[in-house]
């Protein structure tokens, strides 16, 4: 479902997910191994001043103290929201995660019924790690906007960021329920039910991925990784090889090609 508005912090697809992917570790399946690919490590009216010293130690390295001095005062007695909400946009694309903090916690208390600046300061929580307040963020967003797909998508991701799983699951078939058709719910919900021990699920998820999206990478992946876990090893060898096919030069399929061959 799309946004109502706009002014909103650019939110990956789970597939970059999440914000997101590593290598997963490779997990003992009987006699072989199967390899996961998944993305690694965005008060109910947030005051400014309170939250100036947690998050002044998050500020860009090259601000200095003046400067920082500076910048409080200006955010302070700024009262455009949507400007505040561009503004910690662009801090969020430089990485500038406190400053983009800052900003979105001045748009909510100036618009606390806005979705998005929760949406987007649970974005930079996020990103900076502080996943319990991304949690919180996310949830305060889906309160406001019970149907915001992205928020759940993104809750559910930092919910399996903390080996949640079960919740995690919860919030991507919310998403899914609203989107069926988004090929990144489907990845993201596979994923956590394979984490949660539930392959033959989590493989229903990877296909339907696969085939809303067929350039899906990562997708196509963690087919191939479920497969090879069920062991069904020469489709696992189909998709791995499609994997490669659609990008010749991903790591993670080299890798786990590489080891079957060895282990034949």
């Amino acid at each position: 479902m799309p946004s109502r508005r706009k002014h909103k912090a650019q939110k990956p697809r789970g597939r970059s997910a999440f914000l997101w992917f590593g290598l997963a570790v490779a997990l003992a399946a009987g006699a072989g191994a199967w390899w996961l690919y998944r993305a690694p490590k965005k008060s109910a009216q947030p005051n400014v001043q309170a939250n100036v010293a947690a998050n002044a130690v998050s500020m860009d390295a090259r601000t200095n103290q003046e400067n920082a001095e500076a910048f409080f005062a200006w955010i302070t007695n700024h009262t455009d929201a949507a400007e505040l909400l561009n503004m910690g946009t662009t801090f969020l694309e430089q990485g500038r995660l406190g400053e983009s903090i800052l900003c979105y916690l001045r748009a909510i208390e100036l618009k606390p019924e806005d979705e998005e600046a929760r949406f987007n300061v649970g974005l930079a929580y996020s990103r900076a790690g502080r996943l319990a307040e991304a949690e919180r963020s996310y949830r305060e967003a889906l309160k406001l906007f019970p149907e915001y797909v992205e928020a759940h998508m993104n809750l559910g991701n930092v919910l399996t960021r903390q080996k949640r799983y079960s919740e995690a699951i919860e919030e991507f078939t919310s998403a899914l329920k609203l989107a069926p058709e988004n090929a990144s719910a489907h990845n993201n919900l596979g994923r956590a039910l394979a984490e949660q021990g539930i392959p033959g699920e989590a493989l229903a998820h990877f296909s339907e991925a696969a085939r809303l999206d067929p350039n899906y990478v990562e997708a196509r992946f963690n087919l191939g990784s479920t497969y090879l876990g069920l062991g069904r090893t020469n489709e696992a060898i189909a998709a791995f090889q499609e994997t490669l096919r659609l990008r010749p030069n991903f790591a993670p399929a080299v890798q786990v090609l590489a080891h079957l061959q060895r282990s034949r």
